[in-house]
């Protein structure tokens, strides 16, 4: 028996309407705790991620060289990218990169398998879970509110601020303590000597401890210290830096030639930093810092990238350092990359606001939201600086980082800057819990620089 052509159309519709969120649902990728798809890419050149990649081999202990124990330190590249055959991978790197191997006599890039070694401590992976959807961008369009740290406050973000903030609250650990903390600058030329600066270096995050720690207006995101040993020019000044999840940052700066701490308002955003003969901008240390308010950030979407990964070169504690340092660039041998998947999110300044790169691009990875690399337009949209940081997985608290080194060019002054690097007088220190007695809020304030320099 036939149905009436209007009950007909009516159960087709009502059977539809069933059937499209399940079609919706079977079409959504499976997703990991900090958003990630966990497939994955179709020609398997990006492999499934799985929880358990990245460990170190058997014996390693902290304190031991990482390189030596790195999971992948046997590979051999699978192929190598120079001028003569860019135009085949250009699709797979992003701007900054062609920049260089099309400026660059002699440089290349390595290019190895793809390891998602990538993951977040039980903790941080609970609070992304259990308050997914809390957090939310302020008024202001900039500023964060009502998330719960340690977490990934937007997995799953909609706008290029909520991916930003996803990098600028990225978890590792709750303080970093890194004594003789290396910095290379290049020479103008080939016949200059660089400037090799060297401190102390501590950084601070009061919101990261395990647990739920809710934050508030006016919180502190981080502290950051900075002792000055080297070069002599710089031996014995002291800088000390509180950010904010709502407002400018305070910093304090102590000369002993002056013979006081001083407040410095205006050493944020662009302002370059002390020392660094005007190549390194506050805001770019670690891609980028600070607070991104004088920006609109968009969602640009995702894009497979060559970017750097598992690079444990630079953290070699028994090598010699200098040994990775060419006149124009950090040689091949310092540098691994690997195909993963990035969030692209591109911020130009906001009306009436000031900044000397007013167009900035970030590629954020998927898997850690590490920011692996950046590029600095200026107001002709002429690239003029690219930077690259080291993704590296920190086995004693189960998460990357791209503390240890980050690459800067700047293509206006033909130089380029190494931050961080081991020696065998250095190593990054990571605590997961704020037990040492540098690490509480009041260590970062004026009166603490005071106290510490006698003045």
């Amino acid at each position: 028996m036939s149905l009436p052509s209007g009950l007909a159309r009516h159960i087709l519709i009502a059977g539809m309407s069933l059937l499209c969120p399940l079609l919706l649902l079977a079409a959504q990728p499976q997703l990991t705790v900090t958003g990630a798809e966990a497939a994955g890419n179709a020609d398997g050149s990006i492999p499934p991620w799985k929880p358990e990649t990245g460990d170190p081999l058997p014996g390693w202990s902290e304190g031991k060289s990482r390189v030596r124990f790195a999971p992948y330190a046997s590979e051999k590249p699978i192929y190598v990218i120079d001028q003569k055959n860019i135009d085949r991978y250009a699709h797979l790197l992003p701007a900054g990169a062609i920049a260089l191997l099309r400026s660059k006599p002699g440089y290349t890039m390595p290019v190895y398998p793809s390891h998602r070694s990538c993951r977040v401590p039980e903790f941080v992976a609970s609070n992304t879970m259990r308050h997914k959807g809390a957090a939310r961008i302020a008024a202001n369009g900039w500023s964060i509110e009502n998330a719960v740290l340690p977490s990934i406050p937007f997995p799953q973000p909609r706008s290029g601020i909520e991916a930003l903030w996803n990098y600028l609250l990225l978890y590792q650990g709750a303080g970093i303590e890194w004594l003789n903390n290396r910095v290379y600058l290049s020479s103008y030329n080939a016949g200059g000597e660089p400037l090799i600066f060297n401190g102390d270096t501590r950084v601070y995050y009061p919101w990261a401890a395990p647990g739920e720690h809710r934050m508030q207006a006016g919180d502190l995101k981080q502290g950051l210290q900075i002792f000055s040993k080297y070069p002599p020019s710089l031996n014995g000044q002291a800088i000390v830096q509180r950010f904010y999840f709502d407002r400018p940052p305070d910093s304090f700066y102590f000369h002993p030639g002056q013979r006081r701490v001083r407040r410095m308002p205006s050493y944020n955003y662009d302002a370059p930093l002390i020392g660094f003969e005007r190549t390194y901008p506050n805001d770019s240390i670690g891609i980028f810092s600070g607070n991104p308010d004088r920006f609109e950030w968009k969602l640009k979407g995702k894009r497979e990238l060559l970017i750097p990964y598992n690079v444990f070169n630079f953290t070699d504690k028994d090598a010699d350092g200098n040994s990775i340092f060419g006149r124009d660039y950090v040689l091949a041998s310092g540098r691994r990359y690997e195909l993963h998947r990035v969030w692209v999110i591109e911020g130009n300044l906001r009306p009436g606001m000031r900044h000397s790169t007013p167009r900035k691009i970030l590629y954020l990875d998927e898997d850690s939201w590490v920011a692996a690399a950046g590029e600095d337009y200026d107001a002709d949209g002429k690239l003029v600086r690219y930077k690259e940081a080291a993704v590296v997985p920190i086995w004693e608290i189960k998460a990357c980082t791209s503390q240890y080194s980050m690459i800067l060019y700047d293509f206006v002054q033909n130089r380029y800057l190494l931050d961080g690097y081991v020696t065998d007088e250095s190593d990054l220190k990571f605590h997961v819990e704020a037990k040492a007695p540098w690490m509480r809020s009041d260590e970062f304030t004026e009166s603490a620089l005071r106290r510490r320099t006698g003045y």
